[in-house]
């Protein structure tokens, strides 16, 4: 009977687990899609959604914070992720026990410009976070990404070292070339080497910046595409999600896009790093008051 149990208990504990990881694969990834006149009580209630801030941020962890500072573009352009939102997410983070939050983008124009006149430097600097220069190769280190194709050898920002949470926060665009520019885009200002973005390799150097870190958090600033003018005044939308993929698709839609023709989705999808199909989805639309 003991050499019976023994046995059995292994088989068992085996078969849990198998069983685990079948729910898991077969749990909808929640998208949350929050509308309402404030950041602030958009980002507590997406946050509250998902667990709250202690299912995301552990007691004295370090966050990388990456919004959209790419491009020389005022504030009210909605070319780039909105400072207040920079600011108040970096704030929480500190309230939430987070011991560090950095902050940074490779950007196109003159990065000190960008920086400046996004109001995204000064915004995160007033919530105590640490600006980081995007476009110098001292803050890049050279990585090796045995699975990827593309990004195979490649200069990531030294800030993303293990343990650090990072969040993926873009402004949502669209884009002649990729179609959109959602949270998965905005991870390649984490790479020096732009060249490796260029031509018909572009859509998979996207996709396989994920062998390297997938972001815990996205939060994407979808106002200026996505939201209603009301007295004057713009409706603030984030698309929050712990899958960066989940996340993107959802912001398709909401532009009446297919993620399935968005070329560096469809890759990413399948890589295994998320799912674009509507059904494997959990959207929950919240209106915030």
């Amino acid at each position: 009977m003991n050499t019976f149990r023994l046995i059995l208990k292994p088989f068992l504990l085996i078969l849990a687990l198998f069983c685990w990881s079948v729910v898991l694969a077969e749990t909808p990834e929640k998208v949350l899609v929050l509308r309402g006149a404030d950041y602030s009580r958009l980002l507590d209630r997406g946050i509250s959604e998902l667990g709250g801030w202690k299912s995301i941020l552990k007691e004295g962890q370090r966050l990388v914070l990456k919004p959209d500072i790419s491009v020389d573009a005022r504030p009210d352009e909605g070319r780039t992720t909105s400072p207040v939102l920079v600011e108040y997410f970096t704030r929480q983070c500190y309230k939430n026990k987070g011991r560090a939050v950095f902050v940074f983008d490779y950007c196109f124009d003159n990065w000190t410009r960008c920086y400046k006149n996004t109001g995204i430097e000064r915004a995160a600097k007033d919530g105590a976070a640490k600006v980081m220069p995007g476009n110098h190769e001292l803050f890049f280190q050279e990585q090796t990404i045995p699975e990827a194709s593309v990004l195979s050898r490649v200069r990531i920002h030294s800030s993303l070292e293990p343990g650090y949470l990072l969040v993926s926060m873009p402004v949502l665009k669209t884009d002649a070339e990729t179609t959109i520019c959602g949270a998965l885009k905005n991870l390649s200002g984490c790479v020096l080497d732009r060249q490796l973005y260029e031509g018909e390799q572009k859509h998979r150097a996207l996709a396989e910046f994920l062998f390297f870190r997938q972001p815990e958090l996205t939060v994407i600033d979808a106002s200026n595409l996505l939201g209603k003018q009301s007295s004057g005044q713009r409706e603030k939308v984030l698309i929050i999600s712990r899958n960066v993929i989940s996340a993107d698709a959802v912001a398709c839609r909401l532009l009446q896009i297919d993620p399935k023709t968005v070329e560096h989705l469809r890759i990413a999808e399948s890589l295994g790093f998320g799912n674009l199909s509507a059904d494997k989805i959990n959207q929950q639309e919240i209106l915030v008051p």
